[in-house]
């Protein structure tokens, strides 16, 4: 099962969040070889992430041997959110064969900026 954790971000701004994945014993997973798919969608069964767009928005996903699996979008995705809107948003790893886990999903909380 999926860990639930909410995300808090800034619209036009860059965003990076780090995600350590371990087993069951608290070590380390080398997820460097992984297919990483991290999507965001305004909602569970609606990719459209505005008005103007037609499709989901993908977090930039880079997988090291020490198990930390970075996110990270740029100010110009960002800027592709509606401020002060809820979205939804999962992370799905494959290692190649028939096993595809998920590993973290929740609500992405996107922000408007003051200045």
């Amino acid at each position: 099962m999926a860990v639930k954790a909410d995300i808090f971000l800034d619209r036009n701004s860059d965003f990076t969040t780090t995600i350590k994945v371990v087993d069951t014993s608290g070590d380390s997973v080398d997820i460097s070889g992984y297919t990483v798919n991290a999507v965001i969608k305004s909602t569970y069964s609606n990719a459209q992430i505005n008005t103007s767009s037609s499709s989901t928005l993908a977090f930039t996903a880079v997988a090291a041997s020490n198990g930390d699996l970075t996110l990270s979008l740029t100010d110009t995705q960002t800027a592709f959110l509606i401020g002060d809107k809820r979205y939804v948003y999962d992370v799905k790893v494959s290692d190649g064969s028939s096993t595809n886990t998920k590993l973290v999903e929740g609500v992405l909380h996107c922000r408007n900026n003051v200045s």
